[in-house]
């Protein structure tokens, strides 16, 4: 039988809140980052019903979702659709086409460090100390679960693991757990953070033992790479395309950002004794004033409820691969960090107690706005499913716009063009990396010989790219097609067109892969919804 919109709008909602629970019971790690009650105890169980279960139900909410006409379906309604079946192939491509929790470790060591880090970054405190206590005393059983299931390890995959879990382990050392005065230490005890210790130092070393035997192939190869960012990003283009147009961007920013003041290495921003945290919170106020004045985005009052804070329990991170800051220092003492609160026009609808978190070291001042106006998005799988492309491409996009991020102090300032030869050095390095042309210690050394960077960082960033596909891409490739889209708008509109409208429209939309991004855009700019 034929639905109406209306009918077809529920519909799609429905099946998008049955995803967002599943992946939510999944992996509840993600479940506390988005604010999803019901899931902070837990740690996510890579284990064979704990894989199968939740995978028939993607499938039927995949069959489900493609059962019914799309005449039915408005614009918006059918782009929900389109983002909750690019987000459902994605989950199947690596949890069933990969089968990425038999060959990498690095699902079990993403479980207990997100599992951990998202409950210090959930900014709750009267619930912290028993939640932090129930996943600590999970991890043995995520440890056990990588045990029985990782048969076909990647070297390289468990190396990054190894890696990760090792820098991780400064969080859990008593005096910096202690630290956090949310935290009741009855409760989250010396012996149960030792118990906690023990277990990733075992887990660290028998991931040690799978690389020695692990596959030496961590590429995917130039088809696969390409089916994958059809599947995830909703991009047919040749590879070598999108190599050609990235070494021009890279030519390019290499030319201005020598013109340009400041040091090459990207900008970090760290609390010292006491904290500049006034300072920044100054700064990003005055920078938000800046964005409204010069006409780059309608702001609301909700863009104003800035909470900025250091997490204290994770100031041990700092230094290790787990945030993979780019150059080695000396002295620091905690990372600034983001967070924005729901505003209040949120309020009863769905997992309305998210809070985004957002790593103030990323140093993009678009993504505070940016992320107020997702979470006030009406339809629940907007607020959830964010691809990476639109995410990072709005970033890299706005950077651009207004040039400096937020100065705390003068000669630390870096150059937009810098920053963009990155990217582009990047997204060709992964390329490379993927189509089985260079070893990542060649991508390395691209990187570091291109952009200056910390060799030691750009060998970093090359496995993160390795074993990550998508992730040294996305800025750059996003970035690309926003500049695209607001061309063919300013075609549309003539006369009227208007970049604060269009940065609106934009915004309007959630963070899209390009394909959708355009169709929605382009239809609120002709009047078609």
């Amino acid at each position: 039988m034929p639905m109406t919109h209306a009918e077809a709008e529920a519909y799609v909602d429905s099946l998008g809140r049955d995803y967002i629970e599943m992946k939510a019971t999944f992996e509840p790690h993600w479940a506390t980052a988005m604010g999803i009650p019901g899931h902070d105890g837990d740690l996510a169980r890579y284990r064979g019903q704990g894989v199968s279960r939740p995978l028939r139900r993607v499938f039927g909410i995949k069959r489900k979702l493609t059962s019914f006409s799309e005449d039915s379906l408005s614009i918006s309604t059918w782009v929900d659709q389109q983002l909750l079946l690019a987000e459902i192939q994605t989950l199947e491509y690596w949890f069933s086409g990969q089968v990425a929790w038999r060959r990498s470790p690095l699902p079990y060591t993403d479980a207990i460090i997100e599992g951990i880090a998202s409950l210090m970054l959930s900014g709750r405190e009267d619930s912290l100390s028993e939640y932090l206590a129930l996943r600590l005393g999970a991890i043995p059983d995520v440890v056990e679960d990588a045990r029985t299931n990782v048969t076909d390890p990647i070297k390289l995959h468990c190396e990054v693991a190894a890696a990760d879990l090792r820098g991780f382990l400064p969080a859990l050392d008593i005096e910096s757990v202690e630290a956090e005065p949310a935290l009741d230490p009855e409760v989250v005890t010396d012996e149960l953070l030792a118990e906690a210790r023990s277990s990733i130092e075992e887990f660290a070393a028998f991931i040690d033992s799978l690389a020695v035997r692990g596959e030496a192939t961590y590429a995917l190869g130039a088809e696969e790479y390409s089916a994958y960012l059809n599947t995830a990003f909703m991009m047919e283009e040749p590879l070598e395309n999108i190599i050609s147009e990235a070494e021009q961007t890279l030519d390019q920013a290499k030319e201005k950002s020598q013109a340009s003041p400041g040091r090459q290495d990207p900008l970090f921003y760290y609390v010292g004794e006491g904290g500049p945290l006034p300072e920044y919170e100054a700064a990003i106020r005055a920078l938000l004033r800046e964005i409204g004045g010069r006409g780059l985005l309608h702001l609301t009052p909700a863009d104003s409820s800035l909470d900025v804070r250091a997490a204290v329990p994770l100031v041990p991170l700092l230094d290790s691969p787990v945030y993979r800051p780019p150059v080695p220092a000396a002295g620091r003492i905690g990372a600034l960090y983001l967070q924005t609160p729901v505003p209040g026009q949120a309020a009863g609808r769905m997992y309305s107690n998210w809070r985004w978190a957002e790593p103030v070291h990323s140093r993009y001042p678009a993504s505070h706005p940016a992320a107020v106006r997702l979470l006030m998005h009406p339809s629940a799988i907007r607020r959830h499913v964010r691809n990476e492309v639109g995410r990072r491409g709005w970033e890299l996009y706005f950077r651009g716009l207004v040039g400096q991020p937020v100065p705390i102090r003068e000669a630390e300032s870096v150059s937009y063009w810098s920053d963009l030869a990155y990217h582009a050095a990047a997204a060709i390095a992964e390329i490379r990396i993927h189509a089985g042309e260079w070893t990542v210690d060649d991508a390395a050394d691209f990187i570091a010989g291109e952009t200056g960077r910390d060799p030691e960082a750009a060998l970093r960033d090359a496995r993160r790219y390795a074993v990550a596909p998508g992730s040294g891409i996305a800025y750059l490739l996003g970035r690309r097609e926003i500049l695209r889209l607001r061309e063919r708008y300013k075609k549309v509109k003539r006369n009227s067109f208007d970049l604060k409208e269009f940065h609106d429209t934009l915004l309007s939309c959630g963070y899209l892969p390009p394909y959708l991004l355009s169709i929605e855009v382009m239809s609120k700019g002709m009047g078609r919804e």
